[in-house]
């Protein structure tokens, strides 16, 4: 696993490694110590799945009373996944980050 910053603080892009063999493959997709390591704070709670068909707008997500983390991952085809800072006090306020989270090909 990588963790990658982006232009909004707790905005955290993480790669994940496949290990293959004949038999197939492995992919770790939670770690919590080095989730904490890499800065991550929150515990991961609750796992959820959603599908969509191809160019279909996936939805828009905002929490005023109880936030949540999202954990985004595409197990077929591309999402664009788009971040927006709506604290309105924070100093990246309305600033946005994004981009194309593709599926690995013969996982």
């Amino acid at each position: 696993m990588r963790w990658i910053g982006t232009s909004i603080p707790n905005v955290l892009l993480i790669e994940l490694r496949i290990f293959r063999d004949d038999g197939g493959f492995f992919l770790k997709t939670y770690h919590a110590t080095k989730n904490q390591a890499a800065g991550v704070p929150h515990a991961f709670v609750q796992d959820n799945n959603s599908g969509s068909y191809s160019l279909t707008f996936g939805g828009l997500n905002y929490q005023i009373r109880q936030s949540q983390a999202k954990l985004v991952r595409a197990l077929a085809g591309d999402i664009l996944d788009v971040t927006v800072d709506l604290h309105r006090f924070s100093p990246t306020f309305e600033h946005w980050t994004g981009g194309i989270i593709q599926r690995r090909k013969n996982p």
